[in-house]
């Protein structure tokens, strides 16, 4: 990479404040935000020439397109970025993709299973009549400490 002049390492300190943020402040209320500063640290990283770190904003933008679009959407652009990696040769973009893809994947299916522990009642103990005692399971039920 070399020496940055100053308009290299301003870029490159930008780009890192954006994709941090997005990676620590995803949540629904900020999704427009952190996609905002996810695709500014891609556009900036790739000015810079750094494949591998504009991998990893394309991973917060996916992240934020799951919170705001749903996660075929996210599962539709991860597979589209991992595609263009793969035909470009680029092994480190195509493994964060599949590790976007994984966090997807992950995300719905830890919702799924907090609505199945909210709505699905679990067999806890009989009582003498041999009726069961039910009790809904909540999310701390479902993950353990």
């Amino acid at each position: 990479m070399g020496v940055l002049n100053s308009e290299e390492q301003e870029k490159r300190r930008d780009a890192l404040l954006q994709l941090r943020y997005a990676e620590e402040s995803l949540t629904s209320e900020t999704c427009q935000e952190v996609l905002d500063a996810a695709q500014k640290a891609m556009i900036l990283y790739r000015e810079l020439g750094d494949e591998q770190s504009a991998a990893d904003a394309v991973k917060a933008v996916i992240a934020a397109v799951a919170v705001r679009e749903g996660e075929d959407k996210a599962l539709s652009s991860a597979k589209m970025h991992m595609e263009n990696y793969q035909r470009t040769g680029d092994k480190c973009g195509e493994a964060t993709m599949k590790l976007a893809l994984a966090n997807v994947y992950l995300e719905a299916n830890r919702l799924q299973i907090d609505g199945a522990a909210i709505l699905a009642p679990v067999t806890t103990d009989a009582n003498d009549d041999g009726a069961e005692i039910v009790e809904n399971v909540t999310r701390d039920d479902v993950y353990a400490k």
